[in-house]
């Protein structure tokens, strides 16, 4: 022990115990941070049988990083990359062609990542985890996205009973089954070719490994990962990726976590990434997600079974791409009664659908569509810091729509109320981008009580005289009010 130490144990030896607990406290973390210094970065590997051709050459802070693939059918390439490691801060990123195609050109987002060239060489900064980083060079084709997590704690022990542990390597398993208490965890370079069904208490799915769907047909019935009456729900940091339906269904669930989950998505339509059914009390933060259908559903399927609401979803710090449909679509098709109490904030749209279909279709597209048909309230949304980047294409923003008409069949109108969109902003090429926001409701139904805050396109603030500002029907609408003061 170090002389001033011994001095004040020996004089105060009252204070014995705390000042050896405090030096041993000083000591842990010592070690603590001389461990995160050397272990630097770690990237995980592929595994041989799924390794591929690569199209990119990385390295992360000196380390070769293998690539990851994800089949895209609607892209010119039909796939894309991506390459996941841990850091804890401010790792160096360097990616170059493998053709030595030039990167000049690139589009890096989100928008303040920092990066320069080299030569051929594209390098970036990769800050703070937990962090996505997407590298474009012809939209959205054939990019390549970097997945940062922070350092993995603890591992489940795999001599757990209720630990499903899947090692590195490739797994070609037809399902796996949850109950309560029990963990499915993906090490590191594990892929497991398999569909999940859970249904329970207290269940979590997690690690550094892929759940992969390439091996199953594209199906519109077909849940990949489908969690039905859970209660405590704990999904974190695993990838998800070429699901051949809707990807992650949480059909009468209560109290969710979905956090840093990466879905890479593409390969078929149908592949919405997160599908609420009449679940409540979810929070989704730190993800991302990319497919060719839906990002965000919020519906009710019953099934014949009692129609729960859909209440208290929280979703925050999340990067969400859609090639053919809706960034969030709320509503529509639903048997739920009320869909309430939904918080949306710190969202980053790099790409949204192809094709941009108004008010006249009742499958409207747009980045935010809220949709209320057989008499269902929608009510107390708000969507704040929404970011959206545009590749000078078109694309409705905003539709809240009381409907009387489902897949062109006749249904009673339902009705919106009490929502807010805050802080939205559109920045990247004009092009021939409007940005509708339409508001609009059917015989026997309403839109009302909708407030619009610091909405600007490319730097310019709107105002309610905005051309493609249209309210039709819809009553105590408020359009940058607080601006105009």
């Amino acid at each position: 022990m170090c002389l001033p130490l011994l001095f004040l144990t020996t004089c105060f030896p009252f204070m014995k115990k705390f000042i050896l607990a405090s030096f041993c406290a000083f000591l842990a973390f010592s070690c603590f941070a001389a461990e995160e210094v050397r272990r630097g970065v770690s990237v995980y590997p592929v595994p041989d049988s799924d390794k591929l051709n690569e199209c990119y050459y990385v390295s992360i802070d000196g380390k070769q990083a293998d690539c990851y693939k994800a089949a895209a059918s609607q892209a010119r390439g039909a796939e894309y990359y991506f390459v996941s490691y841990d850091f804890r801060r401010n790792a160096e990123i360097r990616i170059r062609h493998a053709a030595w195609k030039s990167l000049n050109d690139v589009k890096v987002f989100p928008e303040g990542t920092k990066y320069h060239f080299e030569g051929a060489t594209l390098v970036i900064k990769a800050k703070k985890a937990p962090s996505t980083i997407i590298v474009s060079p012809d939209n959205r084709e054939l990019p390549i996205l970097f997945f940062g997590n922070k350092y993995e704690e603890k591992k489940p022990s795999r001599d757990d009973p209720n630990v499903i542990f899947i090692e590195k390597g490739s797994h070609n398993i037809p399902q796996i089954k949850l109950t309560s208490g029990q963990t499915l965890y993906l090490e590191e370079g594990a892929i497991l070719k398999a569909s999940v069904f859970a249904s329970g208490k207290d269940i979590t799915i997690c690690g550094r490994g892929i759940i992969s769907g390439e091996l199953k047909a594209r199906s519109s019935k077909f849940y990949f990962i489908n969690f039905e009456d859970c209660q405590n729900l704990r999904i974190r940091d695993i990838t998800i990726k070429d699901s051949p339906g809707w990807t992650i269904k949480l059909l009468r669930c209560n109290g969710v976590s979905i956090d840093n989950v990466k879905i890479c998505n593409g390969r078929v339509i149908n592949d919405d990434a997160i599908d609420i059914c009449n679940s409540s009390n979810v929070h989704i933060k730190n993800v991302f997600a990319r497919a060719q259908d839906d990002i965000i559903a919020i519906k009710g399927v019953t099934y014949g079974q009692p129609e729960n609401v859909c209440e208290n979803i929280f979703i925050k710090n999340c990067i969400f791409w859609t090639d053919r449909a809706n960034i969030f679509r709320i509503g529509y098709d639903s048997n739920v009664k009320r869909i309430a109490n939904l918080r949306v904030k710190d969202i980053f749209v790099p790409f949204y659908a192809t094709d941009c279909v108004g008010l006249d279709s009742d499958v409207m597209k747009g980045i935010i569509v809220l949709q209320a048909g057989k008499k269902m309230l929608i009510e107390n949304a708000t969507f704040e810091n929404i970011k959206i980047n545009s590749n000078g294409t078109d694309q409705n923003v905003f539709i809240a729509k009381a409907l009387n008409r489902l897949y062109g069949k006749p249904c009673e109108a339902g009705f919106i109320k009490n929502c807010t969109v805050k802080n939205l902003s559109v920045a990247g090429e004009k092009g021939v981008f409007r940005g509708s926001i339409l508001l609009d409701a059917d015989a026997g139904g309403s839109v009302g009580d909708i407030k619009f805050e610091k909405i600007s396109y490319f730097g310019k603030p709107l105002s309610e005289d905005f051309e493609f500002f249209n309210p039709n029907t819809s009553t105590d609408i408020e359009f940058n009010k607080a601006d105009r003061k």
